[in-house]
């Protein structure tokens, strides 16, 4: 099935008043931080004042009065929008998808020397998901790389997101991204 965080080898449960089901990245986000780790994270999705305001445009209702409201400044959208899901985020959210969908991403390394990742993904459910490249060699710190994260959905999720992951995994480092997709049609 999809993903479950796991607990001493048992699921996470999320309840309501009335049932209990097994806990989603909806209920418990991607994680705990662990501050060790976060001194050096290995891979990082940089992005910036300009990032946002493209995802500002491309939010309904947003549009280039309200977002200089928010900012102070003169904005202009492209045309066309950049979608929400390009976003370069470390979590992967795609609502509505209509058919396949490819998310871009790109990452900074931040480790020391030289590094080698391979993507390793879990598949949501009804939904095929690929990575290319599937592996990143960076060569120095402060390197960047693009990488283009392909769904390929079976089904619908009647209006449901179903979830997935992608993890870079090196020697040293594992980067985990969690992937959430609701789709409308093939």
């Amino acid at each position: 099935m999809g993903f479950r965080m796991k607990v001493r080898g048992r699921p996470v449960i999320s309840s309501t008043s009335y049932v209990d089901f097994p806990a989603t990245p909806w209920n418990y986000g991607s994680g705990h931080v662990n501050p060790t780790a976060a001194l050096g994270p290995g891979l990082v999705y940089e992005f910036d004042s300009n990032d946002m305001v493209d995802f500002l445009c491309a939010t309904a209702g947003a549009n280039p009065t309200k977002i200089e409201m928010l900012t102070g400044t003169e904005i202009t959208c492209s045309d066309p929008v950049i979608a929400v899901y390009n976003l370069n985020y470390p979590s992967i959210g795609v609502a509505h998808m209509k058919g396949e969908v490819s998310a871009i991403r790109t990452v900074t390394y931040v480790g020391r020397g030289t590094a080698t990742f391979k993507a390793f993904t879990r598949d949501a459910p009804g939904v095929k998901v690929s990575v290319k490249p599937n592996v990143l060699r960076f060569k120095k710190p402060g390197e960047r790389q693009s990488f283009r994260v392909h769904f390929m959905p079976s089904k619908t999720t009647n209006n449901t997101y179903i979830i997935g992951s992608l993890s870079w995994i090196s020697g040293l480092y594992q980067v985990r991204s969690p992937i959430a997709v609701n789709v409308d049609s093939m």
